[in-house]
């Protein structure tokens, strides 16, 4: 017979970005620039620029993955539709 899996019986799910693994924030989470940098693999100097640009942060400096990568979205299209007109 194949293996049993069990379920987690305390049933306790991590918080928006926290992880069950320590250090290891979960991708929906709001991460500090640091953070965000590391996942991306990008410098947090770029990050930091694209905050000064206008990346949405909350008031503690953390981003929000899905709002930053929409927002990055967005600058893209717009750099894209100036180029063309």
């Amino acid at each position: 017979m194949g293996k049993r899996i069990s379920k987690s019986t305390t049933g306790a799910k991590p918080d928006r970005g926290e992880s069950d693994k320590p250090g290891r924030p979960t991708v929906g989470g709001d991460l500090t620039i640091s953070e965000l940098a590391g996942l991306l693999r990008v410098s947090e100097e770029t990050i930091a620029d694209h905050v000064t640009r206008g990346a949405p942060v909350d008031g503690k400096g953390r981003m929000n993955v899905v709002h930053y990568v929409a927002w990055l979205n967005q600058t893209m299209n717009e750099r894209s539709a100036n180029v063309e007109a």
